[in-house]
């Protein structure tokens, strides 16, 4: 009998996986914008005579596919790297890349990744899956890296960098200091150095004594705790303390209504696909003034100023909002009694029926108890506004308020409403416990349009999506893309991490709405415009504007005369 050897066929990496695996799609992605920008993926070189072994495609790629099978951090990738999954194999030509490999090239290339962000908002726009036209804007609370414990206040920062920069010099001291922490186990110096010792615990606080404490290792970590104390010095705000891991972050009240070292995350997302247009963080507290670095940003991405940019009550800036529509911009944003409407209509939807009246009967017993008088007060919403007059009726007895300006303490000029009949008005404990009623609103050019566009029938249907695009994004990022905080340090930093969540939301929302046979069209186009020798950039891209062939929210195809 002879024995026949088995024949084995060699088969390409990549060959066993469904062409309509989703694979395909971030590899056909990552072509297209390599064959737009190819400078961007010039590699950078290492140490001399190392040979490079990586390409940033192959990295890009699997970064993002990374975030796909919920592989976040750069160990998680490597370990990811030896379990042989076929998709790492074909998107890396069966490399196993470490760590440190994955933490350089988010470092080097971030403006590629950056560059790739703008890509698939240019490919969104001539896809038609971003209008343009409307654009939703919003922020949240995300905790920073760090311990709420390890902080240190201005005059600590201070008396530390003076005690460091004196006593350096004293070789004598800085002996004795540095063998009380690392040497004398009997703590024989305590008695000598007690004097030193009291006025150190008198102007630092723990946080300072371990910073003290590191300065006295080496000439490099003086030099690591001077820097540390520069940075944190750069970060001074007021009185308040700050964080000795990250200088850069901020106290804010979070979404638990805790303080905490938080940062501020703003948002921009299209209206048509929840496309996420700009984002940013900041560690500015409040959202008042971050109307126009919204602007701005969303005018660079969408290559236009032409949009309603809508925003929640939290951006009111009279001032600024001003400012921002002397251009073609429109700000779609709700007055304060609006805003109170709503935020009234929320909290009653949360305390329905029964538990309702439970707490009112609860409150109004102990108000008895106490001796206080229980009084309805009217709140500002249930006045209704006449245009006309500019003034404010009352809903029981449908006397107008009417206006004047008047100066406030601050020297800014407001608009006050009041009537002189509320001084004889039978319900007038029913509405207030003052001599009479009155309520302001800013006084400043261009709040009337403000409020006339929020109040019409268009403003009001646009509003209406801003729960679904603006909030609902965030649910998103926080639970579907499984993000749960900030896990580096510094805003520059964060700003990089948040980037590459957002780009990984965009490509899912290309992949739903875009079939791999469109993407693969598109770049077999452009290496067939390539062999003829013509530029290929980004504008090629709008040949294709109003070409796409759509059908049930889905491009399932190109017209065949551009693809020749």
């Amino acid at each position: 009998m002879v024995d026949v050897q088995t024949c084995f066929e060699h088969k390409k990496v990549g060959s066993n996986l469904n062409r309509n695996h989703a694979v395909f799609n971030l590899k056909y992605l990552i072509e297209i914008f390599k064959e737009l920008y190819p400078k961007e993926f010039e590699v950078k070189r290492g140490k001399p005579g190392r040979p490079i072994k990586y390409l940033p495609e192959e990295l890009l790629a699997i970064v993002f596919w990374g975030k796909e099978n919920n592989k976040e951090s750069c160990r998680e990738l490597e370990k990811w790297m030896h379990n042989n999954d076929e998709t790492c194999q074909f998107l890396l030509n069966c490399k196993k890349p470490s760590k440190n490999t994955f933490n350089r090239f988010k470092n080097d290339y971030t403006k590629l990744i950056d560059k790739f962000d703008q890509f698939l908002i240019d490919l969104g726009s001539v896809t038609g899956l971003i209008s343009g036209e409307i654009i939703y804007g919003d922020g949240t609370i995300l905790k920073a890296y760090c311990n709420n414990f390890k902080i240190m206040y201005p005059y600590e920062i201070e008396y530390l960098k003076q005690f460091l920069i004196k006593n350096v010099k004293n070789p004598e001291l800085w002996k004795k200091l540095h063998s009380y922490f690392f040497d004398d186990e009997n703590n024989s110096l305590k008695v000598e150095l007690k004097n030193l010792f009291d006025e150190l615990h008198y102007n630092l606080n723990a946080n300072g004594f371990h910073l003290l404490k590191q300065s006295l290792k080496s000439d490099k970590h003086f030099n690591k705790v001077l820097d540390k104390i520069k940075h944190m010095e750069e970060n001074i705000n007021d009185e308040k303390s700050i964080s000795i891991v990250d200088p850069e972050s901020r106290h804010i009240i979070g979404k638990n209504k805790k303080m905490g070292l938080n940062y501020n995350y703003q948002t921009v997302t299209d209206n048509k696909y929840g496309f996420r247009i700009a984002h940013y963080i900041t560690n500015v507290p409040i959202d008042q003034r971050e109307s126009k670095k919204m602007v701005e940003l969303a005018t660079t991405r969408l290559h236009h100023d032409d949009f309603i940019l809508c925003l929640d009550n939290g951006y009111w800036d009279p001032e600024l909002l001003k400012e921002i529509t002397k251009g073609n911009t429109r700000i779609l944003i709700p007055d304060d009694a609006d805003a109170s409407r709503k935020k009234e209509k929320m909290k009653n939807k949360r305390r329905s029926g029964r538990r309702q009246e439970m707490l009112k009967e609860d409150k109004r017993k102990k108000n008895e108890k106490k001796g206080i008088k229980e009084v309805k007060r009217l709140n500002k919403y249930e006045f209704e506004y006449i245009k006309e007059k500019d003034a404010y009726k009352c809903p029981i007895t449908h006397e107008l308020f009417t206006m004047k300006i008047i100066d406030k303490n601050n020297g800014e000029k407001a608009k006050r409403y009041d009537t002189d009949y509320c001084i004889t008005c039978k319900f007038k404990d029913e509405c207030n416990t003052q001599y009479k009623r009155y309520f302001y609103e800013p006084y400043a050019d261009g709040v009337a349009d403000l409020k006339e566009f929020y109040y019409s029938k268009e403003g009001q249907e646009i509003y209406a999506g801003r729960a679904h695009f603006a909030e609902t994004s965030f649910g998103t990022l926080l639970e579907s893309r499984n993000f749960r905080g900030i896990k580096t340090r510094g805003i520059e930093k964060a700003n990089n991490e948040l980037t590459l969540c957002e780009i990984y939301h965009n490509i899912k929302k290309i992949e739903k709405h875009v079939s791999i046979d469109v993407l693969k069209s598109l770049l077999k186009y452009l290496h067939k415009i390539k062999k003829s020798e013509k530029n290929v950039d980004i504008s090629i891209l709008n040949e294709f504007k109003g070409k796409f062939i759509m059908e049930n929210d889905i491009i399932i195809g190109i017209n065949s005369d551009i693809l020749g």
